[in-house]
């Protein structure tokens, strides 16, 4: 299971996947940088070899932004972009992409959102032109931003039907307490219906500002020419609002329902689901951490490829579950570590004890030679496979520069995973894995997974409802 950077979230994700064309290069390319008069950086990844580009542009701001007592303003307002802009209805504007054979994304995460198009080079001019309208110029309708609103509703009044997301939101809310992720993207129904249409239009003109944003370009482009267009499509005057102070310190937040809940294990009772879906972790090292790839290591053999630890263990000898995987993920100001994986309400206690049993052995030290290496080699070979799109380069240098590791990290992983001993990795183990701690997050049919934790004593525990973490 890769791991995650939650910051970039999906905001990142629509435009890796988007720009997805194979490339034999070795080496990601660094890409030029520019800026124009009114703070907007310009980073373009050329590529001539394919007749594709990607226009995507990266605020950095997202649902840590959000108004306090109004979370998933963020949200709202990155689905309701392509709602209708600069005149244009949502028809037009989709017409206008589709004549165009391009493809087009908006999401939000924590930290960032982003919006973009991807679709010939040739058409770089129109597809600018669309993107700076939608980007710049949303006329936020008042019946298609309650439309979305209605939509966001529904989708999160639906969320006791999945287990999966259940255990990952109260996973989430305890690791994320007293930080300024605390609020996650939506804290309650309640906050989310105070939101009104001027809030969706104020928060995207304090926060969609050229000092706050990045256009990233990728693929074939004539750069000269592309550059006078952006100067006219994003120049000062383009903008909404006036310049002000995106980078306030935030503060920090605790969902008020579980803060005051003091037990390790809690269980969102859901009768009707015949599986449990499991979460166990604590908080980890940030991604600056000296550490960084000996814990890479240290969760490659332990949950992130097909022969490590836990999935030898509790898929292949005691067919405990079909998946199993471990992953880092990482904010600016937080880093967690998590296991997630799903069983039989049954044996929903014996693969949370098997699990706990393994991260000891390993904070003991109990790590072979062998593993490591085999980890290592992992790593290399799956990095150089997620290396062959030309998006790798935007996605790991916007990684490197949100987190202000330098322009070398465009290109140290493979050497530094190589570089990565035995001796430290036992080390990190010891440092950042927590079992004796760990928070653990279980929703399925409480009745059959209670019994068997309360006997065996792992941890306090809680029976808790949709109503604790909605």
């Amino acid at each position: 299971m890769r791991k995650k950077i939650n910051h970039l979230g999906s905001a990142l994700i629509s435009f890796v996947l988007l720009v997805s064309t194979p490339s034999s290069a070795a080496t990601l390319k660094p890409p030029i940088i520019e800026k124009l008069s009114n703070g907007l950086e310009i980073a373009w990844f050329e590529d001539a070899r394919f007749p594709l580009i990607d226009l995507g542009l990266y605020i950095d701001s997202g649902s840590v932004d959000d108004p306090k007592g109004k979370s998933g303003t963020a949200e709202l307002m990155s689905s309701s972009l392509f709602r209708g802009a600069a005149g244009l209805s949502m028809e037009a504007l989709a017409r206008s992409s589709e004549r165009l054979g391009a493809s087009r994304y908006s999401s939000a995460s924590d930290e960032s959102m982003a919006i973009g198009f991807h679709g010939l080079a040739k058409n770089a001019p129109e597809l600018l032109s669309l993107l700076a309208k939608v980007a710049l110029q949303p006329d936020f309708p008042e019946t298609e931003v309650q439309e979305q609103k209605a939509r966001l509703a529904d989708r999160w009044g639906h969320i006791g039907d999945y287990a999966d997301t259940l255990a990952g939101l109260a996973f989430s809310r305890r690791l994320t307490a007293e930080t300024p992720y605390g609020r996650g993207s939506f804290t309650s129904m309640a906050e989310f219906q105070k939101i009104t249409r001027n809030d969706v239009s104020a928060f995207h003109q304090k926060y969609f500002r050229p000092e706050n944003a990045i256009l990233l370009i990728s693929g074939r482009t004539d750069r000269e020419k592309l550059r006078k267009l952006i100067d006219e499509a994003l120049g000062e005057k383009a903008w909404p609002g006036v310049a002000n102070e995106t980078k306030v310190k935030r503060p920090n937040y605790s969902e008020p329902r579980l803060a005051k809940l003091r037990e390790r294990i809690l269980i969102i009772h859901r009768p009707q689901l015949t599986q449990a879906s499991i979460r166990i972790g604590f908080r980890g090292p940030l991604v600056t951490s000296p550490d960084h790839y000996p814990t890479m290591v240290l969760n490659a053999l332990l949950g992130e490829h097909f022969h490590s630890r836990l999935n030898s263990l509790l898929r292949d000898k005691l067919g405990l579950t079909y998946s199993v995987g471990s992953s880092f993920s990482f904010e600016r100001e937080l880093g967690v570590f998590s296991i997630a994986s799903s069983t039989r309400n049954q044996t929903g206690a014996q693969l949370i004890t098997k699990t706990l049993q393994v991260l000891q052995e390993l904070k003991s030290g109990a790590i072979s030679e062998a593993e490591v290496e085999t980890a290592k080699e992992y790593l290399v070979g799956s990095f150089s496979i997620s290396s062959a799109s030309p998006a790798s380069a935007v996605s790991r240098w916007l990684m490197g520069r949100i987190h202000g590791l330098g322009p070398e990290y465009l290109n140290e992983y493979i050497p530094r995973i190589r570089a990565v001993t035995h001796a430290e990795v036992i080390e990190a183990a010891r440092k950042h894995l927590d079992p004796d701690h760990a928070v653990i997050t279980a929703a399925g049919d409480a009745s059959l997974l209670e019994p068997d934790l309360r006997a065996l004593k792992i941890a306090p525990l809680r029976r808790i409802g949709l109503k604790d973490i909605l």
